[in-house]
Formats: structure tokens, C-alpha cells, sequence
């Protein structure tokens, strides 16, 4: 079933019982929170879309520092996000239909922009599947979209899988050292990288610039911080000029998630660097917790693309720089360039 991130604006907790209702007429309210004072990095995250718009700072000031609810709404049917759009009702309050939920705010576009403020119309809601995944994640650290996983067996296989994976890493002494020296050609002197499961990779780059950490969900000798890119790190936003992972998608088990947290690591047209064999793996971890239980659907879809090749069934195959792409685009990446096998996101 579908699912949408939803947010009550501080004027729509005033009407939080009607929304309620109006909601659970088309869909569940699968999980919940609630902020006393929602913080701004999760708002500058939440619009980063409109970073560069005259409103942006409207909507940081409407919601910063503001009471808010959160939802996760999943649909009873398909096209629930479409039916969410229609309950919603468009952005300008006064433009929306009757009988929509923001025809229930007496406020207008044109009375905002007279006043210098975002127009106060109760709710934000997910328009897109990408959409909903991006806001999801920004708000909540645990993975949502997984409460309900169908594929108990293939579930039991991940878990096992992801633990070979993460042990086997901490043995591995150095794979493709072109790759880094690629990237390197790239970075400025001065410039802050932060190497993802790099190994000896570091060298590479320290020659580009001293400003380098190495950083590793394992003791491996040649790490600077122990971490995983999955989770939010302790680094602030806009902490680096680049984040490099380069021989890390057949290991990763969520690359959407690390791709998110690597988008929040960067500063504004930091660049985010993925580089593989495109070789072929067996059980594919991520791809399969990037399209959670639409997998045994969208595998086919993905191969008539070209974005996966299975030499072998489903027991093994090859990531396509095409995929990585997608994946960039779904943790919001404004811009992709390829250059041979490596794939940038640029934020």
C-alpha cells in the first residue's frame, strides 16, 4: 500500500480533530510525533527543494522553533496519494475546493504575500512516492516503510546477509585505488571529504587535500571515526565539500538512507561520489530495501530499463550506474553526472 509523510502546521493543530477524521476516511495512521518546538535543520531539510525560492524563509519562520504533529498515513487502495492531493486541496486556501481540509483555513495566498509570510494552510503532505520516502526519513531514524514487510524469508536472508557483509569489510585491504584517484583529480585543495569505507582510498585523496576522514562502521586500521553512514553521524549539515563512497552499494544495506545522510553532510553543491565494479552480488540487500515489497514487481521493470542485469536469476546481479542514479534521486540530489564508473549527486 502506499504511504505519505503528513505534517500539521501549528495553525492546523488547531483543527487536528477534523484532519483526523478526514484522513482516516482514506487511510491509516501508521505512526506518530509530536513536537513542542519542531527544529529548523528538520524544516530546512523538509523544503530544501525551495532553499532557493523568495518563500523559503517564510517557511522556515512558519514552522521553526513551532508546535507540529507528524503522520505516516498508508492507504486503503491504490492511487492513495492521488486521493490525498484531492482531500488536501490546493496550496491557496482560498482556491481549494469546499470541502477540503484547507478550505477549512480562512487565510489566502495574496493575504500572505501582502503580509510578507507563508500563507498558513494547516497541513504539508507527501506528492510524490519519492517525496514521502525523503520526508519519512528526515523525521524519523528508524526505517517506516519496513513496519510491514511481507517477505518474511527473504527478510531472514537480509539479516544474515548484512552480517557477512559487515564482517567481511573489516578484511578488505585495498579494491580499486583508480577509482579514488579519479575522484582526487576533483578536489580542490582546502576542500573537506568525508571517505565512506575507504581503506587505503585516504592516501589518494590527502593528496588532493589534507582534509580527509576516514570514516568506518568497523575497526579497520585506517579509519578516523567509527560510524554508519545509514544512521544520522554526529557531524552537522553542510560539514563537507564532498562525501566519497566508493566500493560500497553491494554492502550497503538501505543506500537510499546513506545517500540521505550523505545529502545532509553536504554543503549547498557539495558533491556526493559513487563509484563501483558493477559487478555481480548475491542477494541484493539494497536493492531490495530501496523498493522495500514492491521488489518481486519492479525487478522486471528495472531490468527491461537497463538498470539491473541478472546473469543468474535472482541470486545475483549487477548494479547499473542508472540505479544509483535513481536512488541519488530519491535522497535529493538536484543534479547526476556520470564520469566512466563513478556517478556524482550534486546537492
Amino acid at each position: 500500500m502506499e504511504r505519505a509523510f503528513f505534517l500539521l502546521k501549528p495553525d492546523g493543530l488547531e483543527k487536528e480533530e477534523k484532519i483526523r477524521e478526514r484522513v482516516s476516511e482514506i487511510s491509516q495512521i501508521v505512526a506518530e510525533k509530536e513536537y513542542d518546538s519542531l527544529d529548523q535543520e528538520l524544516v530546512e531539510e523538509l523544503y530544501s527543494e525551495h532553499r532557493e525560492k523568495e518563500f523559503f524563509g517564510y517557511l522556515i519562520e512558519q514552522l521553526a522553533g513551532k508546535p507540529s504533529k507528524t503522520w505516516i498515513l498508508e492507504g486503503y487502495q491504490s492511487g492513495f496519494l492521488e486521493d490525498l492531493k484531492r482531500l488536501v486541496g490546493d496550496r491557496d486556501p482560498k482556491r481549494a475546493e469546499p470541502g477540503t481540509i484547507r478550505s477549512m483555513s480562512s487565510d489566502s495566498l495574496e493575504q500572505a504575500k501582502k503580509e510578507g509570510r507563508a500563507v498558513r494552510n494547516l497541513v504539508h503532505r507527501s506528492d510524490s512516492p519519492g517525496a514521502a520516502v525523503r520526508e519519512t526519513w528526515i523525521f524519523w531514524d528508524e526505517d517506516i516503510y519496513d513496519i510491514n514487510r511481507i517477505h518474511t524469508e527473504l527478510d531472514r536472508i537480509i539479516e544474515e546477509q548484512k552480517e557477512k557483509e559487515r564482517q567481511k569489510k573489516a578484511y578488505v585491504q585495498e579494491i580499486g585505488p583508480e577509482k579514488a584517484r579519479e575522484v582526487a583529480k576533483y578536489i580542490k585543495a582546502g576542500e573537506s571529504v568525508l571517505l565512506v569505507g575507504g581503506l587505503k582510498d585516504k592516501e589518494f585523496l590527502l593528496e588532493a587535500t589534507p582534509n580527509v576522514l576516514n570514516l568506518d562502521i568497523v575497526e579497520t586500521g585506517y579509519q578516523d571515526v567509527i560510524g554508519d553512514i545509514e544512521t544520522k553521524l554526529p557531524f552537522k549539515p553542510k560539514s563537507f565539500d564532498h562525501v566519497v563512497m566508493l566500493h560500497l552499494m553491494e554492502i550497503l544495506y538501505n543506500p537510499r538512507r546513506a545517500f540521505s545522510e550523505a545529502w545532509r553532510l553536504l554543503k549547498p553543491e557539495g558533491k556526493l561520489w559513487v563509484g563501483e565494479k558493477y559487478g555481480c552480488y548475491s542477494q541484493g540487500l539494497g536493492i531490495y530495501t530501496t523498493f522495500g515489497d514492491r521488489l518481486p514487481g519492479i525487478l522486471e521493470e528495472l531490468r527491461i530499463r537497463g538498470l539491473v542485469y541478472f546473469p543468474d536469476g535472482l541470486e545475483a546481479f549487477s548494479i547499473q550506474p542508472g540505479l544509483i542514479s535513481y536512488v541519488m534521486e530519491l535522497a535529493g540530489f538536484r543534479k547526476i553526472e556520470t564520469k566512466g564508473n563513478l556517478v556524482i549527486g550534486i546537492k
